[in-house]
């Protein structure tokens, strides 16, 4: 039982870092980009943790906004969702 609600504590704290929660969202309501707090911390999960998959993750949704102009689009959103969707637990 303590392994799966380590791995659902993980799931759920990966899919905050990088897409945000209600309460704290990944990106300014007025321009729809990153905003700083999720920059820092991206930032330094890259500085930090090279190599790991949380650094991979974060690298990979740098690149998805960064393709895009730094803005939340469809695209960006598309991805978003089916990374949290990928993370979601088994049961």
């Amino acid at each position: 039982m303590r392994k799966e609600e380590t791995r659902e504590s993980e799931r759920w704290l990966r899919n905050t870092l990088l897409v945000g929660s209600d309460n704290t969202p990944s990106f300014e309501y007025e321009n729809q980009t990153l905003t700083a707090d999720f920059k820092k911390v991206g930032a330094e999960i890259l500085q930090k943790y090279p190599g790991t998959k949380l650094a991979e993750d974060v690298q990979r949704n740098f690149r998805a906004f960064n393709r895009r102009g730094g803005k939340r689009t469809k695209k960006v959103e598309v991805w978003r969702s089916n990374y949290v969707n990928h993370n979601k637990p088994n049961k």
